[in-house]
């Protein structure tokens, strides 16, 4: 009996600690950016390159794996949408927007915001996220042997979020996982 209320007590204190993250979605956190940045050659039907910022479900139609997918749920760093945004931060010829038209480039905060918002799986509005291969429950265990059961989101700065049964979102800190778990974020992040 005491060992059962001590197991639940460390797993309530486990589950409370972390920092609580809403994860960003396209239409609340990153439209807006887009609005301002890149609508003027990026929206309606006869947008530039069929690249329709002011769609929602043309933007979804994006999100998938592939060579050459324009977002890459998970991966920043191969996502075209994200390349062409950071390229236009250093003035990049082929950077978006282009020097000579829009508002300018984006600001770092909001290359981070988009970063992040691909890093995470690139989530619509009431989208459980881009990658559907991430929806497999897996076990993670941390330094003091407790092991939580949930689905791997994405691995931020923060550390590994994770999905909890009934839908909840936790951001638990990698560095209180075994080495064994924060492989498997890595792994499953797209990593090595």
């Amino acid at each position: 009996m005491i060992n059962r209320l001590f197991f639940i007590t460390t797993l309530s204190c486990i589950l409370l600690f972390p920092v609580l993250s809403r994860a960003l979605e396209f239409e609340t956190d990153i439209q807006p950016i887009l609005k301002k940045k890149c609508y003027k050659c990026h929206s309606g039907p006869k947008a530039k390159k069929g690249l329709q910022w002011d769609s929602s479900k043309v933007v979804a139609e994006w999100i998938k794996e592939g060579k050459d997918s324009v977002i890459i749920p998970g991966n920043p760093a191969k996502s075209e949408m994200y390349i062409k945004v950071e390229q236009g931060t250093k003035n990049h010829p082929d950077g978006m927007p282009p020097l000579r038209r829009g508002d300018g480039p984006v600001s770092e905060g909001q290359l981070k915001l988009i970063g992040k918002w691909i890093a995470e799986g690139a989530k619509m509005a009431g989208d459980a996220g881009g990658d559907k291969k991430m929806g497999e429950i897996q076990n993670w265990t941390n330094l003091t042997g407790q092991t939580i059961k949930a689905v791997f989101v994405s691995l931020s700065d923060k550390g590994v979020v994770l999905k909890l049964k009934g839908g909840k979102e936790i951001t638990y800190p990698l560095s209180k996982l075994t080495a064994e778990s924060q492989q498997q974020a890595k792994k499953l992040a797209g990593g090595k």
